[in-house]
């Protein structure tokens, strides 16, 4: 078993930053103006590295812990491509060949 927690959280179950400071809502005006400001390509690039992310976590994952089913991380996909569930669907059962840009 390996020792992950080497003095980085507190154990308490406790978040150690005040999300109610105006440090804090300042910080996220930032972090909010500067993804608006983004182009839509870099937003859906990361969104859909983000996913990447998550499933790369759950195959890690050591032990019992929370297990989204594959169904999620294909939905999770969808909404960051910005592909409808339907349009997912027409296009899954057809035999038309998909082409990505």
């Amino acid at each position: 078993m390996k020792n992950t927690n080497t003095g980085g959280i507190n154990g308490l179950g406790e978040s150690l930053i005040n999300t109610n400071s105006e440090e804090f809502r300042a910080l996220k005006r930032v972090i909010e103006a500067h993804y608006g400001a983004q182009d839509e390509r870099v937003k859906m690039e990361n969104g859909l590295l983000s996913v990447r992310f998550q499933m790369e976590s759950y195959l890690n994952a050591e032990g019992p812990g929370p297990h989204p089913a594959s169904r999620l991380f294909i939905e999770r996909f969808l909404q960051a491509a910005k592909v409808s569930k339907n349009s997912f669907r027409t296009i899954s059962n057809t035999n038309i060949p998909i082409s990505l840009p």
